[in-house]
């Protein structure tokens, strides 16, 4: 008896794992016909948005899902939970039954497991000390402030966790009062909308903190401003849940995107990322599939830049000081979005900032800014300055913008893996955009011996950094230099001040190149 019911123990363990349920998506071949299908595709807002920017109203990606193929795959007994147009797709949970039944499916081209865990790229707010918040002071705020640039007019989409009492936030009071919350949506529990600002999870406050690097300004004896965007018209989506460690989001991200697509946002800011950590290790991410183009939501962030005209600003990621991963997560990992990484307060990387992936052609990440807690709130900090510069020039088509925000960078040309091409300069963008080009040198300058010196006329500039780079943009090793005061032996005796001050920059092994920043002057070297 002891035996039999080890045995139908064991049967009935089979026949569970054998039947149990994961999320998936479901490709289809096709979209049916879509001749018949005469009503817009799109909000009339999302219309006007197309048509400013010449882009076609009528994208086979903007045709919905054909619906004969989710009633067939519902009569399985499962229930769709995501229906993507962008990548012709449905996500649902399904048994290994239902799998392979799905599979059959003459108008399926594939399914895909959804693999892997959504997660916050920080979870401690960062803190302000200064009349702007280090994030934007580095990166010249005063100039757009000046200029009266404040995001007015830009539709800006934000896709997180929660938004934990944003409402009531001293900091964010303004975007209420003048009603510039435009839309919310909470993908992860619709019928959580009605109480949006309420915290249902424990990583409900990081949309708060990120929102609050967007657009916070704190008014009051000791004003503080936090974001750049402090005037934009914001559309906000949850789609992170904060209370378990194997999240299978991405679907959900993608609904986001396609729901702010369709009502004309423009610009939009996201510090989630897929990496790894999962409670189940068969589902991480490997590092070969950083690749811009491997998972699903890098597929999505590709349509929407590229198709959608969308401007898509992601945090790299907090991976850098993982010695076994290092890299940056996705979407930040797709070639036309913006991947964003942190920086301390003497310009260098911040250690815990996700490097690029030197297996692919295009620097990653593409910016950084300064950050002490994770470029969670670096990545919002370049998106109000990019909405600034579409408040200047709205016309300005979004790849335009990017191409002027990466010459308004401290480093440009010379982007690295470590912080691309550095930290956005407000002076040099307002020029850019206004038909002023950026005058730099953009030959590197070679050195034949083993050491170079140079001279200072300004002994406390500040900083002086080395990235040491094997090739063109992969850093080996970032260095912050000293100055030496080189003095007489009578100037040494009678204590007589000069102005004679070097650094000093040494080959080291295996370097090809040299990125010698001193102050906000770039230098480029090859050796």
């Amino acid at each position: 008896m002891i035996k039999q019911l080890i045995f139908l123990s064991c049967f009935l363990s089979i026949v569970f794992v054998s039947q149990a349920s994961n999320k998936y998506w479901i490709y289809f071949k096709d979209k049916g016909d879509t001749s018949k299908i005469c009503a817009p595709l799109l909000s009339p807002d999302g219309i006007a948005n197309r048509i400013t920017f010449q882009l076609s109203t009528r994208q086979w990606t903007d045709f919905p899902v054909n619906n004969q193929f989710i009633h067939q795959i519902e009569q399985l007994g499962t229930s769709v939970i995501v229906k993507s147009k962008w990548l012709n797709a449905v996500s649902a949970i399904l048994n290994e039954t239902q799998l392979q039944q799905v599979k059959s499916l003459s108008f399926v081209s594939k399914v895909q497991r959804i693999k892997s865990n959504l997660k916050p790229a920080s979870e401690t707010p960062p803190k302000a000390v200064k009349k702007y918040a280090s994030s934007i002071d580095m990166m010249q705020a005063e100039s757009f402030v000046a200029a009266g640039l404040d995001g007015s007019n830009v539709k800006l989409g934000v896709i997180d966790a929660g938004y934990d009492n944003a409402d009531k936030d001293s900091n964010l009071v303004h975007l209420f009062k003048k009603k510039n919350i435009r839309f919310t949506k909470d993908f992860l529990q619709p019928s959580h909308d009605t109480a949006f600002y309420k915290a249902v999870t424990k990583s409900d406050f990081h949309g708060t903190e990120v929102l609050l690097n967007l657009a916070g300004n704190l008014k009051g004896n000791k004003p503080i401003q936090f974001g750049l965007a402090t005037n934009a018209q914001y559309y906000l989506a949850r789609t992170e849940d904060g209370d378990h460690e194997s999240r299978k989001e991405e679907d959900l991200w993608i609904a986001a995107m396609e729901w702010m697509d369709s009502l004309g946002v423009r610009l939009i800011s996201t510090s989630l990322g897929y990496a790894r950590d999962m409670d189940n290790p068969d589902e991480n991410y490997k590092i070969a599939e950083m690749n811009g183009k491997t998972s699903a939501i890098s597929k999505a962030a590709s349509i929407a830049v590229n198709e959608k005209g969308i401007f898509l600003v992601v945090a790299a990621g907090n991976e850098g000081h993982k010695s076994d991963w290092k890299i940056i997560t996705t979407p930040a990992d797709v070639e036309g979005v913006v991947s964003v990484g942190a920086a301390y307060a003497n310009w260098q990387k911040a250690g815990y900032s996700s490097v690029g992936y030197d297996s692919v052609p295009f620097i990653k990440p593409n910016l950084s800014t300064f950050s002490l807690t994770g470029t969670s709130f670096s990545a919002p900090a370049v998106a109000g300055f990019v909405a600034c510069m579409m408040q200047k020039n709205p016309l300005l088509k979004s790849d335009s913008i990017k191409t002027l925000l990466y010459q308004s960078a401290h480093l440009y040309p010379y982007g690295n893996n470590y912080i691309g091409f550095g930290l956005p300069q407000a002076d040099i963008a307002l020029s850019l955009l206004n038909g002023i080009p950026n005058r730099k040198s953009y030959k590197p300058i070679k050195i034949t011996g083993k050491s170079a010196t140079f001279n200072i006329d300004q002994p406390d500039i500040h900083p002086i950094l080395a990235f040491h780079k094997k090739d063109y943009r992969t850093v080996i090793n970032q260095e912050e230099l000293k100055t030496t005061n080189l003095k007489t032996f009578w100037e040494k005796i009678f204590f007589i001040k000069n102005n004679k001050h070097i650094v000093t920059l040494v080959r080291q092994k295996g370097i090809a190149f040299t990125t010698l920043q001193i102050g906000l002057t770039v230098f480029e070297f090859e050796w």
